[in-house]
């Protein structure tokens, strides 16, 4: 019974672990994103000047 608890918990570590990456590399790709919108926005307003 110990082991597969250990597995259990193990496993329940891991899966906690994973989202909260791909929570953090969501927002990160986000915010890369709107960076870049606002960086590709500058460089056609200076090929308009």
């Amino acid at each position: 019974m110990a082991p597969m608890n250990w597995l259990m918990m193990f496993l329940f570590f891991i899966s906690m672990l994973f989202i909260t990456l791909m929570m953090i590399n969501f927002i990160f790709i986000k915010n890369n994103t709107k960076k870049s919108k606002k960086q590709l926005k500058l460089k056609n307003y200076n090929k308009f000047i």
